[in-house]
Order: C-alpha cells, then structure tokens, then sequence
C-alpha cells in the first residue's frame, strides 16, 4: 500500500508545484514561504541544535491556538527546548509567527520523508 502512495505522490508532484505557484500568483499563498510546500530544501529550519526540537502540526487555526498553552507550559518547565510548528495554511501561519515560534508551512507526504 505505501508503494502505491509514493507513486500516486510522484505522479502528482508536478501538478502540485504547478497550483501551488498559480496560487503564489493569485496572492493567496506567502510569496516567499510558498517554497516550504514543494522544495524539501526550503523546509528544515534553522535551530539551535543544543535545545531539543519539538514538532507540532496544526491542521486549523483552531488547532494553532489550542497549542500554545501546551508551548507555554513546556517552555516554563524545561528552557532547553525549542518548538517547530507545521501548518497547512497561511492564516495560521500567521498565528504562529506573531508568537514568535518557528513556523514551516507543510502541505503533503513527500515520499522520502515517511
């Protein structure tokens, strides 16, 4: 089943970079971080690697904010850590960059990553 996954995900790669850049053109995607959805080099972070790394994925803005206080606690309790925060939308990208975290914006599986 994972085969036929990553070859419906290649096959549909092309396609995907091709609307996410008409979305770009139509404003309704970051004209700079729009590169984190389909470029696996625009995606990883610059972190400190002496702090562990966190990774959330909120799916809404309704998710984004139901994690800061989980963030908040964690950060209180523990100063070596540092938090990566996915989302699928620029809206709740925008939650995360005025908390001052780090955001990447991801959109699909990429076959290699999983």
């Amino acid at each position: 089943m994972i085969y036929i996954y990553r070859l419906i995900t290649i096959l549909f790669y092309p396609i995907l970079i091709i609307l996410i850049y008409l979305r770009k053109l139509s404003k309704k995607e970051d004209h700079i971080r729009y590169k984190e959805k389909i470029f696996t080099s625009k995606f990883f972070p610059n972190r400190d690697k002496k702090k562990q790394l966190i990774w959330f994925h909120a799916a809404s803005i309704g998710e984004v904010q139901s994690i800061f206080p989980l963030v908040k606690k964690l950060n209180n309790e523990k100063k070596n850590l540092e938090f990566l925060i996915t989302t699928v939308t620029l809206s709740g990208g925008k939650i995360v960059q005025k908390n001052l975290l780090i955001i990447k914006i991801l959109i699909i599986d990429i076959f290699h990553w999983i």
